[in-house]
């Protein structure tokens, strides 16, 4: 059928309708900002958080995602291209450290299980090594320290669900994360370095 030029019409590519993520499904992104502090956690251990900002990545055009729609409650079909340079934060992502003379904290190493599946998915690789524990000799993964410089533009496969928040007024709300991520085979990085760069 042919449109006349003046002719008005609804082409749903074009939407600029904000889209919500369908949660529990995984979103190819890079690692588009990184923060980075240190804790205390419970009084008694010391730990590194990261923080990520992600940027889903243009490969997720080849995706689609399923889900119900909220008003009509019918079965419908998001296509990948409507999540592409969104923005996702992550969930904070602990590593305990391991005090050194004259800290006055504890080291928590068996929780450091979430922060190596973190290094692995992003494709850090973790030097194996030897280390006496109350006279037994034991092999563990050796963690690097990262930075941002180590993290920025790093692809990975984000699962993303909601979390749960109160406001300052006492009202509940959710934000999307991305509660964890698995390894991207086929990503590359993306250089995000080059916009530090004044001219």
């Amino acid at each position: 059928m042919d449109l006349l030029n003046d002719v008005g019409y609804f082409d749903p590519a074009q939407s600029t309708k904000p889209v919500s993520f369908v949660t529990k499904q995984l979103y190819p992104v890079h690692v588009k900002d990184v923060s980075i502090k240190e804790v205390m956690v419970k009084g008694k251990y010391k730990a590194k958080v990261y923080n990520l900002t992600c940027e889903v990545a243009n490969e997720c055009s080849n995706n689609s995602y399923d889900t119900i729609d909220q008003k009509t409650k019918q079965p419908t079909t998001i296509p990948g291209s409507s999540y592409v340079g969104k923005e996702l934060k992550s969930k904070g992502f602990f590593m305990f450290l391991n005090p050194q003379p004259g800290d006055d904290f504890q080291a928590n190493n068996g929780a450091n299980e979430s922060y190596l599946a973190f290094c692995e998915s992003l494709g850090v690789e973790l030097k194996e090594v030897e280390i006496e524990i109350d006279g037994e000799t034991r092999k563990v993964k050796q963690f690097p320290i990262l930075d941002k410089d180590n993290i920025l533009g790093k692809p990975a496969l984000a699962y993303v669900d909601k979390e749960a928040w109160t406001d300052s007024d006492g009202n509940k709300r959710f934000s999307y994360k991305a509660k964890w991520f698995n390894k991207w085979e086929d990503g590359v990085m993306k250089d995000y370095h080059s916009d530090d760069i004044p001219f």
